[in-house]
């Protein structure tokens, strides 16, 4: 689908995208994906990091989802 969204986090070092059916999230140096998540249907319009960049959030279309980075890998 389509990418609507960005961010890196504080470090770096990760790289969200956010769009229709699905947001990613990347190792910014070597472009390989280390999560996905989502359906059809689903449209993340939104990402981001938190300051200390343990988090991470993606939301859209009524759906909000954060989740700790180091848990994803």
């Amino acid at each position: 689908g389509s990418t609507v969204s960005f961010s890196i986090s504080p470090d770096g070092k990760i790289l969200a995208s956010g769009g229709v059916n699905k947001f990613r999230l990347y190792d910014f140096a070597t472009g390989k994906e280390l999560f996905s998540y989502g359906k059809k249907g689903d449209l993340f319009v939104s990402t981001g990091f938190s300051k200390d960049g343990r988090y991470f959030a993606a939301g859209g279309k009524g759906k909000l989802l954060i989740f700790g980075v180091f848990s994803l890998k």
